[in-house]
């Protein structure tokens, strides 16, 4: 369902929607579908990065790999065997980082990360190296209150995909919570009109999308494993997200 209304358009999915994704050849490999690069936990934060990783295996990534903390390795080849894992020290030298981002097809950053000076510089060197690309980038958890905190940042996440709670929403626009939550489409709209970029909000609409020009999108959903099958979706060929938006690239915002 599509609907067209003043400032922004919504649609909505059900199951019935998943007729809208591409079919997967019976000959095929995990090639086929996609390398989604998840940077994600930190020290006492692997289950961040294990969440992040299993539901991008589980929304159909044909490889995930995991740029973490040497401090998770063991934990995480442990728990998901099948994810390759690429870590960084203390003393951090953004070239395996900059490999990593070189061999996905789409990136979440965010889960677990932290908002520490190193996790700020990974997330610095993310944006300066992803910006003009054409590779779907999803902004989440921690790497929005680093964006909230170190807005010189925020100039480069043009075109990007937000997915912030309230609380994180709430650090990112300064306004008190409560009157987030009282009106999600309004700060959706308003975090994507700032920004330039895609939101996706919890909404107590279900399984609502809104889009409007800027590109905000606004899907239910708590949590950073909802959010990462945004990113999955749209490392696809075809899906339903971007047939509802004309023209949607990784920069489809124009410059002004």
């Amino acid at each position: 369902m599509k609907n067209e209304g003043s400032f922004d358009s919504y649609f909505s999915f059900d199951k019935s929607a998943l007729r809208m994704m591409p079919a997967r050849k019976q000959r095929s490999n995990k090639g086929d579908f996609g390398r989604v690069l998840c940077v994600c936990g930190s020290s006492g934060m692997s289950g961040a990065a294990y969440l992040c990783a299993k539901a991008a295996y589980r929304t159909g990534a044909g490889l995930v790999e995991i740029f973490t903390h040497e401090c998770n390795r063991i934990i995480l080849q442990s728990s998901l065997p099948e994810a390759i894992v690429t870590t960084y020290t203390d003393d951090y030298d953004k070239n395996s980082l900059l490999c990593s981002l070189e061999r996905a097809d789409a990136v979440v950053v965010g889960c677990g990360l932290g908002v520490t000076p190193l996790s700020r510089t990974i997330l610095s060197d993310i944006l300066h190296a992803l910006e003009g690309k054409e590779i779907p980038l999803i902004i989440d958890a921690d790497a929005i209150n680093l964006l909230a905190r170190n807005p010189s940042l925020t100039k480069y996440i043009r075109g990007s995909i937000l997915t912030p709670h309230f609380m994180e929403a709430s650090r990112l626009l300064t306004r008190p919570i409560e009157e987030l939550m009282s009106d999600t489409n309004s700060s959706a709209c308003e975090i994507a009109q700032r920004y330039g970029c895609i939101c996706v909000e919890p909404t107590e609409l279900g399984t609502q999308i809104h889009a409007d020009p800027l590109g905000v999108i606004e899907k239910s959903g708590l949590g950073l494993t909802p959010n990462i099958s945004v990113i999955t979706i749209f490392d696809r060929p075809i899906n339903p997200i971007r047939s509802h938006i004309p023209g949607f690239t990784r920069r489809h915002i124009r410059e002004e």
